[in-house]
């Protein structure tokens, strides 16, 4: 898919105007996949506490974080990174000012895929149309597997470089389909009359417990941040997701903590705690229902 891509020409263009060359930072893999699609993959500690300032020219923007980076900022928009592992994907089809926030002396370790609005025209991804949000609009969604395993490929170092620009476009070719299933999904689903600050609160909704499954949610506070009703909440989640609220927490954190256990090898009980479960039991028990196994079966 991409490969086809290097027969166009190039216009050369840059994804970011930065404050600073980060090109030439120790730990930091830049892989061309193709003319404006550019993955990079930073492991390293950082040396201050200073933001990183840049002009994101626009285009699609996925940044996948397992560790130091505190927040970003698209704006004047916060985006917290409650967690140790967060994604987010960028849309916008006019330059924004990106900034990340990280703790000094900290280890960080992220995945960034740019991709120009010019590439995702010859591939014919209409992931930039603003029939139903704002021209730039911000996604939080959880990783899936197969996701995962790449960036943390792309992360360790000593491959050669056909080996990373492979990796690079199969993530590339991940990200893509399940950002645009999602967004697929919220046009297919949004019920006829259903107001655009209606759907925009619930995505709204939506991106809090994808970005925040360990918090202590209810119904009440979910819609409060969301700047909805508990009333509409509860009925108009399900009418746009397929799912209720309720329920959609708990498969969020139900795959949070799969993944703990899975891959980062945490025990059971901590990873009930790490995804917002007060008892191991009572995330056994739902583990159980979800997946149709026991989460101790992922240990053996």
């Amino acid at each position: 898919m991409f490969r086809s891509l290097h027969m166009q020409p190039s216009t050369k263009t840059p994804a970011f105007a930065r404050s600073r060359q980060v090109a030439a930072e120790p730990g930091l893999q830049i892989v061309e996949i193709a003319p404006g699609a550019t993955l990079s993959a930073f492991t390293g500690r950082n040396s201050n506490d200073e933001p990183e300032h840049a002009i994101f020219l626009g285009g699609a923007f996925f940044c996948l974080t397992f560790a130091g980076l505190r927040a970003s900022r698209v704006g004047t928009r916060e985006i917290e990174f409650p967690s140790r592992e967060n994604a987010f994907a960028l849309l916008s089809p006019k330059p924004v000012e990106l900034t990340s926030i990280a703790d000094a002396e900290v280890t960080r370790r992220n995945v960034a895929l740019f991709l120009s609005a010019e590439v995702l025209d010859r591939l014919d991804i209409d992931l930039l149309e603003t029939r139903s949000r704002p021209p730039t609009h911000v996604r939080h969604w959880r990783m899936t597997s197969a996701a995962r395993g790449l960036a943390l490929a792309l992360l360790r170092s000593g491959t050669s470089a056909q080996v990373r620009r492979l990796r690079a476009e199969a993530l590339a070719l991940e990200l893509l389909a399940d950002v645009q299933e999602q967004e697929g999904h919220d046009l297919e689903a949004s019920p006829d009359g259903l107001q655009a600050s209606t759907l925009a609160a619930l995505r709204r909704a939506r991106d809090l417990m994808i970005a925040t499954p360990s918090a202590d949610h209810s119904l009440l506070s979910i819609a409060t941040t969301a700047g909805i009703s508990p009333t509409t909440l509860k009925r108009d989640f399900r009418k746009v997701f397929g799912i209720s609220t309720i329920a959609f927490l708990r498969r969020v954190r139900l795959e949070q903590g799969r993944s703990l256990i899975e891959q980062e090898g945490l025990s059971v009980s901590s990873a009930a705690y790490a995804c917002g479960y007060d008892h191991p039991g009572n995330f056994a028990q739902a583990f159980r229902k979800h997946f149709g196994f026991a989460p101790s079966q992922l240990r053996r």
